[in-house]
């Protein structure tokens, strides 16, 4: 009978091999999550200077006026059947608010100068996330219709998230709001879609 021999050094290389593996699988997960994440998410759409969303918007054919109101505004952790609903409709144009359930996100709203098929009062709405435009519709101001970007013969969905006070802005300005944190609006149950 053959006895094998097992020394301290060579159970701890075994443990430290080990320790290392784990290491290297947690990592590897980590990166994985991230990299789906990342392709559930699309292509980035760069939006975090005024410039860049007008340059997206002009690139869908939506002409807007450069004045815009931005605000900060939190996408609800849980989805009732109306923000379900408008999620829906982000997605017929490749976006997805999922992801972003609690996330606070910057809202641009933009007049829009060309689309009055749709109504007189048109305004183009785009959510940013962390310098992305990450959801983005186009809203009837005057009677609270929703549409997304670049399908407007889609029903629209009626209900609004935010109201639609602007603040005033001079021509060729962009308006910032600041938000403290205690005033920060919340996506309600009781106010949809994000307009």
């Amino acid at each position: 009978m053959v006895a094998a021999s097992v020394g301290k050094k060579q159970i701890g290389r075994t443990a430290l091999i080990f320790v290392v593996l784990v290491v290297v699988v947690l990592i590897a997960f980590y990166v994985v999550g991230k990299l789906r994440d990342k392709s559930e998410a699309g292509e980035d759409i760069p939006g975090d200077t005024a410039e860049q969303r007008e340059n997206y918007l002009a690139s869908l054919g939506i002409e807007v006026d450069p004045t815009s109101a931005v605000a900060e505004v939190k996408v609800p952790e849980e989805f009732d059947e109306r923000f379900t609903d408008y999620n829906a409709m982000l997605q017929t144009t490749g976006f997805d608010l999922t992801a972003l359930k609690g996330e606070t996100v910057k809202k641009c709203s933009y007049t829009v100068l060309n689309r009055s098929d749709l109504g007189s009062n048109i305004s183009a709405v785009l959510l940013v996330y962390k310098g992305n435009i990450v959801a983005g519709h186009l809203l009837d101001v005057s009677t609270g219709a929703l549409y997304p970007l670049f399908e407007a013969q889609t029903d629209a969905v009626q209900e609004t998230i935010l109201p639609t006070e602007q603040p005033e802005a001079q021509t060729g300005q962009t308006v910032e709001q600041p938000i403290e944190e205690e005033t920060q609006e919340t996506i309600s149950q009781d106010a949809y879609p994000i307009d």
